[in-house]
């Protein structure tokens, strides 16, 4: 991959992970249930680490652009505008857990995409497989509770 295209990639999964801890917050911040406040605040702390591990991964490829960044809260911001006008609270729970498991299958991708190409990007200690099995329990327990939220919501 050139390298521009490089920096292109890891930073657009960036800019999305900014987004689901910002979303993360918004949900830790308004839902009332303590097992789903405990639920997200453990997501959030797995996120940032995979966030660090990313950055790591930008700074060996070249750099971080601040337009990623700026592009991403205002997706989350337009987001949260879409889902604070849904019809109830729950159905916002769901399409945020949606929006959340679509953002972990994108992470395992990334994780993927980059254990094939180590050899390239001269970042070896990291263990792809072990984020690589992390999103994939991250993922199956965020669509748990989008199942749950969708059964109790469009029941």
């Amino acid at each position: 991959m050139h390298s521009s295209s490089l920096l292109t990639y890891l930073n657009d999964h960036l800019a999305g992970s900014v987004a689901a801890v910002q979303l993360l917050d918004h949900l830790i911040e308004t839902r009332t249930d303590w097992s789903d406040k405990t639920f997200f605040e453990h997501l959030k702390v797995e996120i940032q680490a995979d966030q660090e591990t990313l950055r790591r991964i930008i700074s060996v490829a070249g750099s971080e652009p601040l337009i990623r960044k700026a592009a991403a809260w205002i997706m989350e911001k337009f987001g949260w505008l879409k889902l604070e006008l849904s019809n109830t609270h729950e159905l916002g729970l769901l399409e945020s857990l949606e929006a959340l498991h679509l953002g972990i299958t994108g992470k395992r991708a990334l994780w993927q995409a980059l254990a094939k190409a180590k050899p390239l990007l001269g970042v070896d200690e990291i263990d792809y497989q072990r984020l690589i099995a992390r999103a994939e329990l991250q993922a199956d327990l965020v669509n748990r509770r989008r199942l749950d939220a969708a059964a109790a919501t469009l029941r």
